[in-house]
């Protein structure tokens, strides 16, 4: 059993992707991990010509969830707040505010 915490400020997320939670083959590369294969990142998109890229790779997919504004990805229906959507699709992920603001996680996982 592990139990850590750690504080985030905005600029850690704002207008880019921030990987908080990674697994244990890459834990180097976040400030928490996990003990299963499972990675979770947060943004917060305040200028509406912002655009976040995220690559999906072969094998994996992302459950995605808008907490708050409206979001759009590229090729994708757009989110409103709480709405999810899970994409197995490889390549990349362009994700962008819909109107002024948008708060999103991606929890990227193994396909199952």
């Amino acid at each position: 059993m592990r139990y850590n915490q750690r504080n985030f400020h905005l600029s850690d997320r704002e207008n880019k992707l921030l990987h908080i939670v990674a697994n244990p083959k890459n834990k180097e590369t976040a400030p928490l991990y996990v003990n299963a294969d499972v990675n979770l990142y947060v943004s917060e998109i305040t200028a509406p010509d912002t655009l976040v890229e995220f690559q999906l790779k072969p094998g994996r997919q992302a459950y995605i969830n808008c907490i708050e504004g409206t979001m759009k990805i590229a090729g994708y229906p757009s989110l409103n707040q709480q709405d999810s959507l899970t994409i197995s699709e490889e390549g990349c992920l362009k994700l962008s505010a819909a109107d002024k603001y948008a708060h999103f996680i991606i929890i990227e996982m193994a396909q199952s």
